[in-house]
């Protein structure tokens, strides 16, 4: 008698966990299909922008003619200009029948224009910045790090030089956070020979265009200037920022 009971509060009560067992699967398909929604929710990635910074630097620079440094700044206006373009590019996807491929792609080639110009526009920022109007010594930051990778002063101005001399491009005084040491490195062009895990402290742009107008290409008379109208100030407020 107490099983038959036992069977027919079951048999009563059945639908109601049959019930409670579709509400519960229901709720799992509503939740599931909650995530699926928000996971193809469309995300807008907007793409990395320069913003091309003011120098007023043109025909304040002893020995450096406005229209140098006009022309200059001109020239690093369009690097910036570019970067935006090709990020732009590049945050919309590939294009309609292009494959990336190593020989030759449209993919490749604004990959590796990508690195061109953001270097281009950096690089040129960082030399604008360590040129000064007055004529300055070197700080004390700056003489510790010279004095424990090259030993005097003038040994480190004379490895600068023949750096610059040997350059295509770009020479750059920078903290290797691998080693802890400071180098004049030799860039190529603007993506080419950087070293990784550098931090520039000075850079010199040899390439003709910074000097041509002046100098023509008297290349050493332009080391010369330069050399007196670094910056030091700046030099070292990027060591006190980035070297240990």
């Amino acid at each position: 008698m107490y099983i038959q009971n036992l069977l027919i509060t079951i048999s009563l009560l059945s639908p109601l966990f049959l019930h409670g067992a579709r509400k519960s699967n229901l709720s799992k398909q509503i939740i599931t299909e909650s995530v699926a929604e928000k996971t193809t929710e469309t995300i807008v990635v907007e793409p990395a922008r320069f913003k091309i910074k003011e120098f007023t630097i043109a025909g304040k620079i002893p020995n450096f003619s406005k229209k140098q440094l006009e022309e200059h700044l001109t020239l690093y206006k369009g690097y910036v200009n570019k970067f935006n373009e090709i990020e732009l590019k590049l945050t919309n996807g590939l294009e309609k029948g292009d494959t990336p491929n190593k020989t030759y792609s449209r993919f490749r080639a604004l990959k590796l224009s990508e690195t061109y110009a953001e270097n281009g526009s950096i690089l040129h920022e960082l030399y604008f910045e360590n040129l000064s109007s007055s004529q300055q010594t070197v700080g004390k930051k700056m003489e510790k790090l010279i004095k424990r990778n090259w030993g005097t002063l003038e040994g480190f101005k004379k490895d600068l030089f023949n750096c610059a001399l040997a350059s295509r491009g770009w020479v750059m005084t920078a903290y290797s956070f691998y080693d802890k040491r400071v180098r004049n490195y030799v860039l190529e062009e603007h993506n080419q020979t950087v070293p990784v895990m550098t931090m520039p402290l000075l850079v010199l742009d040899v390439y003709e265009h910074a000097y041509m107008i002046d100098f023509g290409i008297n290349r050493s008379a332009y080391l010369d200037i330069f050399w007196n109208q670094i910056n030091w100030d700046v030099v070292e407020q990027r060591i006190a920022k980035w070297v240990p």
